[in-house]
C-alpha cells in the first residue's frame, strides 16, 4: 500500500473489523466507527478509491514472494491473543489454572489439551458452532501464545486445525462438544416426555412415600409402599444423588427387612427363588466347627464373642496373604477395620462412608446391639451376627456400593457360594 493511500487502508480495515464484529469475539467498538469528524470525513472521501486500494494492498502483500497476512487480519489475531490471555488468567477451577499454563515454556500433551479446552470455551461463549475463519484465527492466536504448539508446515497451526482435512486438536474438541450436546438434548427431550407420563402414575405413590418418610408407620404398610417404589430407587441409583438414598428413603434405617426385600428384587440376581439368607450355611454345625479350627490363629481377636470370632476366622481364611507373618497380621488388621468396629455402650455410633458392622456393648465379648453404618447413617439388624453380615453384604447391591478391596474375597465367596449369584459381578471394587 502506498504511504499516502490512507483512505484505502481505512476502508480495508473497516471490512476486516466488520467480520470480527459479526462473530462477536472482539470488544473494541472504538475501532468499528470513526470517532471524530475528521475520521468520518476521511472515511467518506476514501470510499470511491476502496477497490483500487484493495488491489494495490494485495499486490504489495505478495511482493516478497511469499504469503503474508493482511494488516487487518494480523490486527484481528493480535486482539484475540490479548483477550485470550486475559481469559486464561481468569481460569482457576473450571478447567485448570490457565495462568500457570501461560507461564510454561513447554507443554505436555495434557497441558495442550487443557489450553485447547479453555480456548474452545472462550470461542463458544458467543458462537456454539465457530466458523472456519474463527478456527483459523484462534489457532493462529494459540501458536503465538504457545510456540511449542507450532508445527513445521505451510501455516504452522495444522496441529490445532487443518481446514483441508477437517482435523486437529481444536477442531476435534469443538466437534466433540457439538455431538455431545446433540445427544444430551435428545436424551433430555425423551426424559421430559416420559416424566410427564410418569408424573401422573407416580402422583399417588409420591403421597404414600411422603407418608412413610415423615414418620415410622406399621411395618407391613412400609414394606408395601417400598415395594411399589422400587423402580424409583433404581433410577436414583443411576444419578449423582445415589449417595443420598437414605435421605430419600429413611425407613431403611429403622425398618428391618427392607434391605433384604430390595435385594431379592434386584435384576442382577440370577436365581431370586433361592432362600437368600446366610443361615442356609451357618446353621450347619459342621461348617462352624471347621471355621472354628482357625480360631487358634487369631490370638489378638479372642476378646470378641464366639459368634463374631467365627466370622473373623472365616474372614481370615479368605483375606489376601502377605509375604510373611507380620505382613499378614498387619493386612488382616486392616481387613477387620473394614468389616467390624467395636462401639462402647451408650457411645455415639461412629460415622462411616463405606459399609461396616458396628458392634455395640459393654465389652467385645458381650455385644448387645449390631448396626450397619453406611453413608453417615446406621441401619438396624435383628442384633444377631448372622443377620448383620447378611445385611452388610446385601447393602452393596441395594445401594450400589463398591466392595472394599481388603474384603473382596470374603464378599465374592458369599456372592457365589452362599447366594448362588453366578455371573460377572456389576458391583464395583475400589
Amino acid at each position: 500500500m502506498r504511504r499516502g493511500d490512507h483512505g484505502g487502508f481505512v476502508s480495508f480495515l473497516k471490512t476486516e473489523l466488520y467480520i470480527a464484529k459479526e462473530i462477536n469475539t472482539l470488544s473494541f467498538p472504538h475501532l468499528l466507527e470513526p470517532s471524530t469528524s475528521q475520521d468520518r470525513q476521511a472515511e467518506s472521501s476514501c470510499q470511491s478509491n476502496s477497490a483500487t486500494s484493495n488491489v494495490n494492498s494485495a499486490s504489495s502483500s505478495t511482493t516478497s514472494g511469499r504469503k503474508t497476512a493482511s494488516p487487518a487480519s494480523t490486527l484481528y489475531v493480535r486482539v484475540i491473543i490479548e483477550q485470550l490471555k486475559k481469559y486464561f488468567v481468569e481460569q482457576r477451577d473450571i478447567v485448570c489454572d490457565g495462568g500457570a499454563l501461560l507461564e510454561k515454556e513447554m507443554l505436555d500433551d495434557s497441558d495442550k489439551k487443557d489450553a485447547v479446552r479453555i480456548t474452545v470455551n472462550y470461542m463458544r461463549q458467543s458462537n456454539k458452532r465457530p466458523s472456519t475463519q474463527e478456527k483459523i484465527a484462534f489457532s493462529k492466536a494459540l501458536i503465538d501464545i504457545f510456540p511449542c504448539m507450532r508445527v513445521h508446515s505451510e501455516e504452522g497451526y495444522e496441529f490445532l486445525f487443518n481446514p483441508k482435512t477437517r482435523s486437529g486438536l481444536l477442531f476435534n474438541r469443538i466437534k466433540h462438544l457439538i455431538e455431545y450436546e446433540k445427544k444430551r438434548d435428545k436424551v433430555f427431550s425423551k426424559k421430559n416426555d416420559s416424566e410427564s407420563i410418569d408424573d401422573e402414575k407416580n402422583k399417588d405413590l409420591a403421597e404414600e412415600l411422603s407418608e412413610i418418610k415423615d414418620r415410622p408407620t406399621e411395618k407391613q404398610r412400609t414394606l408395601e409402599v417400598m415395594d411399589k417404589s422400587f423402580h424409583l430407587r433404581k433410577k436414583l441409583l443411576k444419578t449423582a444423588d445415589k449417595s443420598k438414598i437414605l435421605l430419600h428413603y429413611p425407613r431403611f434405617m429403622d425398618t428391618h427387612g427392607l434391605i433384604q426385600a430390595d435385594f431379592a428384587k434386584s435384576e442382577n440376581i440370577k436365581n431370586p427363588s433361592v432362600a437368600m439368607n446366610l443361615k442356609n450355611l451357618l446353621l450347619h454345625t459342621e461348617f462352624l466347627q471347621e471355621v472354628g479350627q482357625s480360631a487358634s490363629k487369631l490370638e489378638d481377636y479372642k476378646e470378641w464373642s464366639p459368634s463374631i470370632l467365627a466370622f473373623l476366622c472365616w474372614l481370615h481364611e479368605l483375606s489376601a496373604t502377605g509375604n510373611g507373618r507380620q505382613d499378614r497380621a498387619s493386612m488382616f488388621s486392616e481387613v477387620v477395620e473394614n468389616f467390624i468396629v467395636f462401639c462402647p455402650e451408650n457411645a455415639k455410633i461412629p460415622i462411616s462412608s463405606s459399609p461396616k458392622i458396628i458392634a455395640q456393648g459393654p465389652i467385645k465379648n458381650n455385644i448387645t446391639r449390631l448396626y450397619i453404618a453406611v453413608d453417615g447413617q446406621s441401619i438396624v439388624t435383628d442384633n444377631s451376627m448372622v443377620d448383620a453380615v447378611d445385611i452388610f453384604f446385601k447393602i452393596h447391591f441395594v445401594f450400589d456400593i463398591a466392595y472394599h478391596k481388603s474384603i473382596r474375597n470374603f464378599l465374592k465367596y458369599i456372592e457365589y457360594y452362599i447366594f448362588n449369584i453366578q455371573y460377572i459381578s456389576t458391583v464395583n471394587i475400589f
